[in-house]
């Protein structure tokens, strides 16, 4: 095998093994990482229109996140209202429901995650990590989400 192909078999084993890492300690809440995900944006900005959250989105295609809201509204996590600023369009909110998920899961689990990275890795090696994959990323223009998270984050 040569070192092009052992790169991408770690990557997709990493994503896997960390899904289903992630997926185990969410189990408890019922809460698959795709949602989880879009918990945890909602909890960070508050409130969020679809198609901004869609934008937002890295575990899930954000072409079209209404299925994963829709799921989450059912479960009485997430909040769906007309939104004043333009009746097009839907404001997302968390419910008191979905906060609690957050800070008792979710929050914990993504703590812990960092906590692990942080262990395995130098922040040299965070940093040199960070900037290969970004690079990577972007030549397969994957890092859409990322950098639109990092644009709303600085503004």
């Amino acid at each position: 095998m040569n070192l092009e192909d052992e790169v991408r078999y770690l990557i997709l084993g990493l994503q896997r093994e960390g899904n289903r890492q992630i997926a185990q300690v969410l189990a408890p809440a019922a809460v698959t990482p795709s949602q989880a995900e879009a918990i945890s944006l909602l909890a960070e900005h508050e409130v969020l229109s679809l198609r901004d959250l869609g934008a937002l989105l890295v575990c899930e295609s954000g072409d079209s996140p209404s299925r994963l809201i829709d799921r989450l509204v059912d479960r009485g996590l997430v909040q769906k209202e007309i939104s004043t600023l333009d009746r097009r369009s839907l404001s997302l909110t968390l419910t008191s429901k979905g906060v609690d998920i957050y800070r008792n899961v979710i929050e914990p689990a993504e703590v812990g995650i960092r906590k692990a990275i942080r262990e395995a890795l130098s922040q040299e090696e965070i940093n040199q990590l960070h900037e290969l994959l970004m690079r990577f990323a972007g030549v397969t223009n994957s890092s859409g989400a990322l950098n639109a998270r990092r644009e709303r984050q600085s503004t």
